[in-house]
């Protein structure tokens, strides 16, 4: 089934997509809560973005100034535009607290159409250049197809603040979860994810013999969202799983955009 009508099939039998709902764990749960001070120039460009609406959602420093995450999380909740507001990003963040702490002040968007999957990464210009005082995670240019190709040999971390776990209020991390399948610019895969993780960086190592930090991690994608279990057959015709889940995009959707910004000093 093409996946635009999938998207079609979802939303007219009331499925919301991306999902704010219930988790989808598989298996046993494999997350852990990161201990910050054992990983701690790795996680420090990852925090918790804070939105107008009351939600959160998970980013990540990109640059000096830019962090990246999902589209819909800064999208009206009942109309197609960017929310105006005040958001408020918090790298490294643990119960209530971060050292830093910045506000967004520019919007570069993918899309500002709630269902635009395929396009649902924003990378979000903030109010101070956090990126020179806790660093930035480098992101590789990946296609679905290539990461679909390479779903057995590279194993992926992902890093999430997670509504079922401690409220949000500390980043877990899983390893290992695996990409299972691909259409067009989006993948399918077994993160365990709940509302929170949404924008997550999915990290994989550049040097698969190193040990995973700063300088070996690359971000090749990004958790947008997820299909739940409603009790009605999935749309592709395939039941409810692991391998149908969880949803995530390349980084080639949004790196030339990312040079960009670079090259404009972001």
């Amino acid at each position: 089934m093409h996946l635009n009508l999938i998207f079609w099939v979802l939303f007219s039998q009331g499925l919301a997509f991306p999902s704010f709902a219930s988790a989808n764990v598989f298996n046993g749960d494999t997350r852990v809560v990161v201990d910050n001070h054992e990983e701690t120039l790795l996680l420090k460009p990852i925090g918790k973005l804070h939105t107008p609406t009351g939600k959160a959602c998970t980013a990540t420093l990109v640059s000096r100034s830019l962090i990246l995450t999902a589209a819909h999380c800064v999208l009206h909740p009942f109309q197609d535009e960017v929310l105006l507001g005040d958001y408020i990003f918090r790298p490294g963040y643990r119960d209530g607290e971060s050292d830093r702490v910045a506000r967004v002040l520019r919007f570069f968007v993918g899309t500002q159409k709630h269902g635009d999957v395929p396009n649902d990464w924003a990378l979000l210009a903030l109010d101070q250049n956090l990126g020179e005082r806790v660093g930035w995670l480098q992101v590789l240019q990946t296609e679905a197809t290539d990461l679909f190709a390479k779903r057995t040999s590279w194993v992926l971390h992902l890093f999430g603040y997670m509504e079922d776990i401690l409220k949000s209020q500390a980043l877990t991390r899983q390893l290992p979860c695996f990409f299972f399948e691909t259409f067009s610019h989006v993948l399918t895969h077994n993160c365990h994810t709940s509302p929170g993780s949404s924008g997550a960086p999915m990290v994989a190592k550049l040097n698969p013999e190193q040990d995973l930090s700063i300088d070996n991690a690359r971000i090749v994608s990004i958790n947008v969202g997820s299909f739940n279990n409603g009790g009605k057959p999935f749309p592709t015709g395939v039941g409810f799983s692991e391998k149908t889940a969880n949803i995530a995009i390349p980084t080639s959707v949004f790196f030339e955009q990312l040079i960009s910004l670079y090259d404009k000093g972001f």
